[in-house]
């Protein structure tokens, strides 16, 4: 299997090259988010607000789902040294939603399930079906298939498959992290008020619209190398009979 400083290095080289491909998906996040935040600044009586923001919060989680279905996609075909069609791309997306939104439901009540029983399933059971999603994506799996599936690329492979989902979204995690720190700490400096600090809870406006340019920004990364990392299991995959 491909290292997890090979995969970061393929991910990013991936994204550099088709930037404003995956950039152009990611930035769909925003448009909700904009809707949201006008919604939050206009003074409206609290049942109204939650009628008018329930809609613009479901919008934004299914843009999410196809943003990243897109973006899993469009690395699945630049690896194949393809150009993507976009119109194709964004209605294959658009497919996926419903199945994928199905399967993130029963990967979360198992991986629940084990947490609820003891912390140890919680997590042998998120690192078998880390790969659901993937599968319903490129393998046209759908339901307890695609978790059937994910379970069969990680058998005889369980840490290995482990050591690189953990390192390889951590390591891109907190690339995440920092360059939020750094720029709200820039940012507080040279507006004269260094005394801000960084708020997680509830950030002023200003902070929260650094937080939600820089996910977009950073966001195709941690997609692209879960695909690679797919891509690299299915791959190296011989199945039981084989072994």
């Amino acid at each position: 299997m491909t290292s997890v400083l090979q995969l970061l290095n393929d991910a990013w080289r991936l994204y550099k090259e088709n930037l404003s491909l995956f950039l152009g998906y990611s930035v769909w996040i925003l448009v909700p988010y904009i809707f949201i935040m006008i919604v939050d600044m206009i003074p409206l009586p609290s049942g109204l607000e939650g009628l008018v923001l329930a809609p613009l919060y479901i919008a934004q989680l299914l843009l999410i789902v196809w943003a990243t279905t897109a973006i899993v996609i469009t690395t699945f075909i630049t690896m194949r040294k393809k150009s993507p069609k976009l119109p194709l791309v964004g209605k294959r997306a658009w497919s996926k939603v419903a199945p994928l939104i199905l399967v993130a439901i029963l990967v979360g009540l198992v991986v629940l399930g084990g947490v609820i029983l003891l912390i140890v399933p919680g997590f042998l059971f998120w690192v078998w079906y880390s790969f659901a999603q993937m599968e319903v994506i490129l393998n046209k799996k759908q339901g307890w298939t695609a978790l059937s599936a994910s379970h069969d690329l990680v058998q005889g492979r369980f840490w290995p498959i482990a050591w690189r989902l953990i390192v390889g979204q951590l390591f891109l995690g907190l690339c995440y992290f920092f360059s939020i720190a750094i720029l709200v700490a820039l940012l507080s400096l040279l507006s004269g008020a260094p005394e801000v600090a960084f708020s997680v809870t509830e950030p002023p406006l200003w902070q929260d619209v650094l937080i939600n340019i820089i996910e977009v920004v950073y966001l195709p990364l941690f997609f692209i190398y879960s695909t690679l990392l797919y891509l690299d299991v299915r791959k190296t995959y011989k199945p039981s009979s084989e072994l």
